[in-house]
């Protein structure tokens, strides 16, 4: 199973069906210029393809905080309902790319409702230690207009 790196816009628009899988409020426009900034902050996205269709796919950036020290910080982990193992590849995969850097830790929210993710994250040695709180200074649709 071979790990691929987006690296131009054809390889993001690949990732596009399986990305609507979790953020279906999405236009591929407004994905598109979000990667567009993304990628100018680090962001490095990940996938996996199996006969030319993109099966799960991981967006991740390294980022350094004074509580965390050098950490990466995963943005996504999506897969089709078929292809449920691959998130294991892309976190080894990840966490391969932490020990490289010499991070100090690796980090990931999830939604509430996403217990089969809070599985594998646990099963991966992943600890919940904090809530995660947001103040939203303008609605979804506005950020992308």
């Amino acid at each position: 199973m071979e790990i691929k790196r987006a690296s131009s816009k054809e390889d993001f628009i690949k990732c596009w069906e399986t990305m609507q899988q979790i953020r279906p409020f999405l236009s591929l426009d407004q994905y598109l210029v979000m990667n567009l900034y993304m990628q100018d902050e680090g962001y490095k996205l990940i996938y996996i393809e199996q006969h030319e269709k993109v099966m799960a796919f991981c967006g991740y950036r390294f980022r350094t905080m004074i509580h965390y020290g050098r950490s990466i910080y995963i943005d996504d982990v999506c897969t089709l309902p078929q292809a449920r193992d691959h998130a294991t590849a892309l976190l080894n995969y990840v966490c391969q790319q932490g020990k490289l850097a010499d991070v100090q830790s690796i980090h990931v929210d999830s939604g509430h409702q996403r217990s089969e993710a809070h599985r594998l994250y646990m099963n991966h040695g992943f600890k919940i230690e904090s809530h995660h709180f947001v103040l939203h200074l303008k609605a979804s649709e506005e950020n992308f207009s």
